[in-house]
Order: structure tokens, then C-alpha cells, then sequence
């Protein structure tokens, strides 16, 4: 019997969106970073994430390339067998592209569910997701690797820098609007700004501020000359503070004066720093290095002040990702660390370990999942494993809720019918169902329209009752319905009760159904 896990497929609500992230999928996590700031903060909250294994997807190649997660769920990365995955949230395969290269760029996710890679084939590609395959829209030619993970602007442009020197714009269609040549690779994300300026890093030892004009136009703005190479990519603070890692040791904070940075201060590690700084609700900065450490700082306008560094077990090049609670995800060595950010020191709340070096940054889930690559050629996701059916006779048996992240509430309450199934006398041995459960969701009025909830998932009821078809592991738009299906196949004479859990985000949350059937000899 398989027994539905609970999946959190979320929305981000819209009052968070800039204009500058129009294009944007509204998914958990749709691009590098999370955002086209880079700050590497999700709004759901992971304390309820207690470290564990929940799947491990093998691939036929070491997993670099860091992971985006659409509105439905799907979990999207690249490997170096050259393939594009799409991995649904219980951990199973729905399809992979080949590509002609190895895949390290991280995939950006647009707002009609285009999906944006570069490969090591030189390609920049766009594909459809068909469900169970995947359809190549375009792909784009540059002129060597690209390693650099795409950025959509607010016209739907996609930005994308390759290791022929050029950062490029591309044209949703496919076709270029406009290149602007560097002096060295680019492996560097483009942040965009909320007033559309491109920030971006180049191995030519620069980080640029560039305009796009158009098509056929860019014009460099200003380029910054830190005293080493770019390899991390930058993060926008809310004051519209750059942050950016650089060969020479340091983090850097540059303030965009329109035709030149200044910088406001420059913060030294003990080696190189190729992680891209993550920025927190209360804008401490979080950047890793490769003298091991992974370091917290206050920006207190011209300087900055260590509040902690916590030491890993290995060079830190994967970047940190956040949660809404504040935890910190960050990968080294083989591991995946979760910490807590105490003020002046850093508490270790777990630690993951793989097969092999994590290179891969972070994507959190709605529901709090942590997914990231290992060089051990696995995609995993860490979080809260699926509940394990526990059999029972005649006990009464309510199923605990599993705890999940809690997106935004909303003021709705869904209709469920009916309120209980009875499914009367089976024999042991044999099975009855499925009957189905209605949820819905009001349509609301002109007055008080209706809103979308969330369904994060089930809580599902002990043996021997069995969800096995749910069609409400979305979000569920105001005025829809969807159904569970639950059957009833007693292991043992008696009766048998159990308590079914909807979890969502709607008022009187979670709902529950009762079961109740009656197993007699054969």
C-alpha cells in the first residue's frame, strides 16, 4: 500500500513580488538565489525540519548545479551526465533532457513555466515541462561554456553570462537583444535591481552595473575593481547595498552612485570567497569562504562587524540559503549544515552528511524540504520523511499531523463532505473504496472575492485505511474542488477507526475526516 506524503506546492504572496520580478515563476524557490536580488531568503519557515532523509534521486554524474522548485512542486537541476532533471516532490523522476555538456548552471523558472539552463555545451536552452517529458522551446548559441545560472527580467528578458566573456540578453523568443563583452569568463548570476540595473561578476577581476537599453543596447554604468576575481554573485540589499565575494579574499559592500560604486567597506576572510552572500530578514549578511568558515556580519554603513564564524569541515563555495525562521543552510565538505544565528555565535542544529563534496546550494521547499546536490551524483531532500503505516486491530487510532511550514493564512473555510465515511462490514482479506472525500473551496463574491488556498498535504490515517488517489496536493483556486480517495481492507476482526488530517492554509485548519469500518471473519 502507498500512503500520500505531505507536499507543500505554495504560492508567494504577491505583496513580496517587486516589479522587477514580473517574469518571475511564483514558486517556493524559482531561480539561484531565490530571487532576482540573490538574497537567498525563503518566506517558509523550517523549524519543524528535523535533518532527516526524505529521498536521495541518483543521477549518472556529480550534482553542482543548485537546484529551482516550480509552483507545482517540481524540483529542477542539472548533473554532470549532462542531463536537465525534473524530479516530482516524493522523489521520483518525471523526465530528464540531455543536453551535449555537463550541467552546472542552475535552472530559472518564468512566469508561464519556461525553464531556463545553461550547459556546458555552450548552449543557453528553454524547455516546456510536458508533465512526464520535456520540450526543447529554443536554445541559444554563445560562444563556450555556460556556467552562470540565468536571471529574468521584469520584459521577460532572460539574462546569462558565459565563458566566452560575454554577458548576455536574450529575447524570451530565443534571439539575442544584446551581448556586452567582459575581459574574462562569467560564471557570475546577474541580480537585477527593482530599478533594472544588471549587476554582475566577471573572472576579469570587475564587478559591472549595466543598463539595458533595448534591443541591440546595454550600457555599462560603471564597473568596480575589487583586486581579485568575481566568481560569486552578487546580492541587493534592501537599501540597494551590493554584496559580492571576490579573489582577494574579501566580501565586499559597493554602493551604486548611477555612473560609479563606491565602497562602503570591505570585510577580509582567510581565503578566497566564491560564495554568493545570502542576506536575513534583519540584514545580517551570510557568506562562506574557502578557509572553511562561514561567516555572519553587520553592516554598519562604512564597516563591517563579525557577529560570529563557524567553522565547517571543509572550503564553503556553496552559497547559504535561509529560512523564514532564520535557520542557515549552507554546504561543505560533504555535508549540509543547519544553524542557528544566536546573536554573537552560531548553534549547529543538525548536520547532513553525503557520499562526497557539496558544492550545491540550497533550495527550501513550501514545506520546509532542504533540496541540494553532492558530488556523490545524488539530488536530496532533507525535511520530514513520509509517516510509516502502523497496522492495528480493533484500536482506535487518530493520526498525528505531521508538522509542516506554515505559509500565509487565509481567511477562507473550505467546505469538506462528507464529515465522516462509514464503509460498514468487509471481510478480513478484502478491500472496499475507494470513497471520496470533497474538499472545496468557495467561490466568494464581488464583495468578499474568494482566494487560493494552499493544500500542503495529508496526514494520513493508520492502517487499515489507505489514501490511495488525491487529486489536492495543489493550490486549490477560489471556487474549485478536489477529492480523496480512501479504502478500507481490515487485517484483523473488529472494528477500526482513524482520524484523516487536511493540512492547508485556510481557516479551521487542519480539517478532519472520520473513519470508521468493521472487519469480520472470511
Amino acid at each position: 500500500m502507498v500512503l500520500l506524503s505531505a507536499a507543500a506546492f505554495a504560492i508567494v504572496a504577491a505583496t513580496i513580488l517587486t516589479v522587477a520580478h514580473a517574469q518571475l515563476a511564483t514558486a517556493p524557490w524559482p531561480m539561484f538565489r531565490y530571487n532576482l536580488a540573490h538574497t537567498g531568503l525563503s518566506p517558509y519557515d523550517t523549524s519543524a525540519n528535523p535533518g532527516s532523509q526524505k529521498w536521495a534521486f541518483a543521477t549518472g554524474g556529480e550534482v553542482d548545479s543548485s537546484p529551482a522548485v516550480g509552483s507545482d512542486g517540481t524540483i529542477y537541476f542539472g548533473s554532470d551526465d549532462d542531463n536537465l532533471y525534473a524530479v516530482n516532490p516524493d522523489g521520483t523522476e518525471k523526465w530528464a533532457f540531455a543536453t551535449g555538456g555537463e550541467v552546472f548552471s542552475s535552472p530559472a523558472v518564468g512566469a508561464d513555466g519556461t525553464i531556463y539552463f545553461g550547459s556546458d555545451d555552450n548552449y543557453l536552452y528553454a524547455l516546456t515541462d510536458n508533465g512526464t517529458s520535456a520540450t526543447q522551446k529554443w536554445k541559444f548559441p554563445t560562444g563556450y561554456v555556460v556556467a552562470s545560472s540565468p536571471a529574468i527580467g521584469a520584459d521577460g528578458t532572460i539574462y546569462v553570462g558565459s565563458d566566452d566573456d560575454y554577458l548576455y540578453a536574450v529575447n524570451s523568443d530565443g534571439t539575442q537583444k544584446w551581448k556586452f563583452p567582459t575581459g574574462f569568463f562569467v560564471q557570475s548570476s546577474p541580480a537585477v535591481g527593482t530599478g533594472g540595473t544588471i549587476y554582475v561578476g566577471s573572472e576579469d577581476d570587475y564587478l559591472y552595473a549595466l543598463t539595458d537599453g533595448g534591443q541591440g543596447s546595454v550600457t555599462e554604468k560603471w564597473a568596480f575593481a575589487p583586486g581579485g576575481e568575481v566568481y560569486s554573485s552578487p546580492a541587493i540589499g534592501s537599501d540597494g547595498t551590493i554584496y559580492f565575494g571576490s579573489g582577494d579574499f574579501n566580501l565586499h559592500a559597493v554602493t551604486d552612485n548611477g555612473t560609479s560604486a563606491t565602497q562602503k567597506w570591505k570585510f577580509a576572510t582567510g581565503n578566497l570567497v566564491k560564495s554568493s552572500p545570502a542576506i536575513g530578514t534583519g540584514g545580517t549578511i551570510y557568506v562562506g569562504s574557502d578557509d572553511d568558515y562561514l561567516y555572519a556580519l553587520t553592516d554598519n554603513g562604512t564597516s563591517a562587524t563579525q557577529k560570529w564564524k563557524f567553522l565547517t569541515g571543509g572550503e564553503v563555495d556553496s552559497s547559504p540559503a535561509i529560512g523564514a525562521d532564520g535557520t542557515i543552510y549552507v554546504g561543505s565538505g560533504g555535508t549540509l549544515y543547519a544553524l542557528t544565528d544566536n546573536g554573537s555565535s552560531a548553534t549547529e542544529k543538525w548536520a547532513f552528511t553525503t557520499g562526497a563534496g557539496v558544492w550545491s546550494s540550497s533550495a527550501i521547499g513550501a514545506d520546509g524540504t532542504i533540496y541540494f546536490g553532492s558530488d556523490d551524483n545524488n539530488l536530496y531532500a532533507v525535511g520530514i520523511p513520509s509517516p510509516t503505516p502502523t497496522a492495528t486491530a480493533t484500536a482506535t487510532a487518530t493520526a498525528t499531523a505531521t508538522p509542516t511550514a506554515t505559509p500565509t493564512p487565509v481567511p477562507v473555510k473550505l467546505k469538506i463532505s462528507p464529515a465522516s465515511l462509514n464503509f460498514g462490514t468487509v471481510k478480513v482479506g478484502n478491500q472496499k473504496g475507494p470513497k471520496n472525500i470533497t474538499v472545496s473551496n468557495p467561490k466568494g463574491s464581488k464583495k468578499k472575492p474568494g482566494v487560493t488556498v494552499l493544500m500542503e498535504g495529508l496526514s494520513p490515517a493508520s492502517s487499515p485505511f489507505t489514501v490511495t488517489n488525491n487529486d489536492c496536493d495543489v493550490q486549490l483556486p477560489a471556487g474549485k474542488k478536489c477529492k480523496i480517495g480512501v479504502t478500507f481492507a481490515p487485517t484483523a476482526v473488529g472494528l477500526h477507526k482513524a482520524t484523516l488530517m487536511i493540512i492547508d492554509n485556510a481557516d479551521h485548519e487542519p480539517q478532519s475526516v472520520k473513519l470508521k469500518g468493521k472487519g469480520k471473519r472470511k
